[in-house]
């Protein structure tokens, strides 16, 4: 009998971990936790399967130091083609009282925001995300990294 159950639970893992793979998903740390202006992370998205309509998020993690409750975010998206198309997000990282939204994480606070509910990637090649952290201050201290995920939408 714990010969079958240990046989299902086998199964059942496997059918839980059989979904798709995400098209991207990346996050890059901040050396001693502070995000510089002039430090642009740039995110290389290859897309094979084009046409293709799939959700973007951002992600920040950032630990109790942090100074502000939101981070300005210069946007910078670059097609196949070489178009390139710039936008200004502000993610809230914490309430008007002053509490972290994230979820917490062994001391960090990850915040995502959904940045495009059904972004159209009409090509096959290379797209590259750049993110810039657009504040006043020249350093972020406490910021612990950023990323990018874009995950695979279901097919109907």
């Amino acid at each position: 009998m714990a010969r079958w159950c240990g046989i299902g639970v086998l199964i059942l893992a496997g059918l839980y971990s059989c979904g798709e793979a995400p098209v991207f998903e990346q996050n890059q740390s901040f050396s001693g936790a502070v995000w510089a202006r002039e430090d642009v992370r740039t995110f290389e998205v290859r897309v094979d399967d084009a046409p293709l309509t799939a959700p973007v998020y951002f992600t920040l993690r950032n630990n109790g130091s942090y100074d502000f409750g939101n981070l300005w975010l210069f946007v910078a998206v670059r097609t196949p083609s070489g178009t390139e198309f710039r936008d200004t997000v502000n993610l809230t990282l914490a309430t008007a009282t002053g509490r972290w939204k994230g979820k917490k994480i062994a001391g960090l606070y990850q915040t995502r925001l959904l940045w495009n509910e059904s972004f159209v990637f009409p090509d096959t090649g290379m797209y590259t995300f750049r993110l810039e952290q657009g504040m006043r201050e020249q350093l972020l201290g406490g910021i612990q990294d950023v990323g990018v995920s874009i995950p695979r939408q279901q097919r109907e």
